[in-house]
C-alpha cells in the first residue's frame, strides 16, 4: 500500500505542476506553479507568463504539493518544498524526513527554443569565422641568415665555416620552408670540407593536426666524392603535441622519396625509390632557450641496408628580438657508403643568426 501511494504521488507530481508561493529579495510576493527546479533557478508560471527566477533573487520558496527535484548526478527526489535559505532547499518527502538539498547540485536548465537558436547561430558563426581565419596563422615572408663555424689553432690549425640562409611563408592552410647552406673547412692547409645543400618543403594542412607535404633536397659534397644527391618526395604528417607558446610542437612524418645519386667513384648514376620516416621536436625553456631536433631516415627500396640517417640538433639562445646565438650538431650516417667514404659524418657548429 505504501509503495502504491508513493507511486501515485510521484506520478501526480510529474504530471501536475505544484502550487507555490515565492517571496523575492525585494519582499514582493508571487503565487503560481513550479514547473521545474534547476541549478540556475525556479521555472515559475503565473497564468500564461513563464519565467526562470534566479535563486539569487529569492528569499523563500514553499509549495503546497509534491514537486520533482532532479539532481545533476541523475538522482531524482519528489517532495514538498518547505523552505529555502539562499543556498539549500528543504524538501519533505513521503518516505524520509526533511532533506537539505544544495541548489548547486540540481540539474542544469535545458535551453529555451530562443537560446537553442542563438547557440546554433553562434556555432555556425564561429565555424565561419574559423574558415575565414584559416587553420594556420597567416605570416608574411620572413627569413634568417646565419654564419657558423669552428676554429682551432695551436697544435692543430683547423677551421670550418658555414653560411646558412632560409626563407619561409605561411598562409591559412599552407606552409613553405626553404633553406640553403654552404660550408668550407681546412685542417693544416688541406681542404677538409666543401659542401653545399638546398631544399624546399611545402605543407598543406587539412586540419590543425593533419597535413600532406612535398619536398625536394639537393646536396653536393666534394669530400664524400658526391657530385649530386637529389631527393624528391611526398608524404603525410601528423602533429602529436602543440604547446601553448611558439616553438612547442612534435610532428611525425612518413612518405615515399626518389633518390638520385652521382658519385665521383662510380661511372654510373643511381636512382632508387625509398621510404621515409621523420620527426621534428621543438620546445622552449626559460623563454629564451629554444631546442629543436630534426630526425629522418631514408630506406632505399629494395636494398634497405643502404639507408641514410640524418639528425640535426639545434640549441638557440635569443640575444635580442632579431639575433640568436646558435649551437648546431649535425650527424649523418650512411649504411653502405662508396669506397673511401666513412659511414659517419659529424659536424658541430657555433655562430650567430639574424632573423628578418
Amino acid at each position: 500500500m505504501l509503495r502504491l501511494t508513493s507511486l501515485l504521488l510521484v506520478v501526480c507530481a510529474t504530471l501536475c505542476p505544484a502550487q507555490a508561493r515565492l517571496e523575492l529579495q525585494d519582499e514582493s510576493l508571487a503565487t503560481g506553479t513550479v514547473q521545474a527546479l534547476h541549478a540556475e533557478g525556479v521555472l515559475f508560471a503565473t497564468g500564461e507568463d513563464l519565467r526562470l527566477v534566479p535563486w539569487s533573487t529569492l528569499r523563500t520558496l514553499r509549495t503546497t504539493s509534491q514537486v520533482p527535484v532532479a539532481l545533476a548526478n541523475g538522482d531524482r527526489i519528489t517532495g514538498r518544498i518547505t523552505g529555502f535559505d539562499g543556498e539549500r532547499l528543504t524538501v519533505v518527502t513521503t518516505l524520509f524526513a526533511a532533506l537539505s538539498v544544495p541548489v548547486s547540485e540540481l540539474s542544469s536548465a535545458p535551453p529555451s527554443p530562443a537560446e537553442s537558436v542563438a547557440r546554433s547561430d553562434a556555432v555556425v558563426e564561429k565555424a565561419e569565422d574559423q574558415e575565414k581565419k584559416g587553420i594556420l596563422e597567416e605570416k608574411d615572408w620572413n627569413g634568417r641568415i646565419a654564419l657558423l663555424g669552428t676554429l682551432r689553432t695551436g697544435n692543430v690549425d683547423s677551421s670550418l665555416f658555414q653560411l646558412t640562409v632560409g626563407i619561409n611563408r605561411q598562409w591559412r592552410a599552407d606552409r613553405l620552408a626553404t633553406h640553403a647552406a654552404f660550408a668550407y673547412g681546412q685542417t693544416e692547409g688541406e681542404t677538409t670540407a666543401t659542401n653545399a645543400e638546398a631544399g624546399v618543403k611545402w605543407d598543406h594542412f587539412y586540419d590543425a593536426d593533419f597535413y600532406s607535404y612535398a619536398r625536394t633536397d639537393l646536396e653536393f659534397d666534394d669530400i664524400k666524392q658526391l657530385d649530386l644527391r637529389a631527393i624528391l618526395g611526398i608524404g603525410v604528417g601528423l602533429n602529436l603535441w602543440r604547446g601553448e607558446k611558439d616553438h612547442q610542437s612534435f610532428d611525425v612524418e612518413g612518405g615515399i622519396d626518389g633518390i638520385y645519386e652521382d658519385f665521383q667513384t662510380s661511372e654510373d648514376t643511381e636512382f632508387d625509390p625509398a621510404g621515409r620516416i621523420a620527426f621534428t621536436y621543438k620546445n622552449r625553456f626559460f623563454e629564451d632557450l629554444l631546442f629543436t631536433e630534426e630526425f629522418q631516415v631514408l630506406f632505399p627500396i629494395p636494398d634497405a641496408s643502404d639507408f641514410i640517417m640524418n639528425s640535426k640538433t639545434t640549441l638557440s639562445v635569443a640575444i635580442s628580438d632579431n639575433w640568436q646565438l646558435k649551437n648546431i650538431l649535425e650527424i649523418e650516417y650512411q649504411g653502405d657508403p662508396p669506397n673511401a667514404v666513412k659511414n659517419l659524418d659529424l659536424k658541430l657548429l657555433l655562430g650567430l643568426e639574424y632573423k628578418f
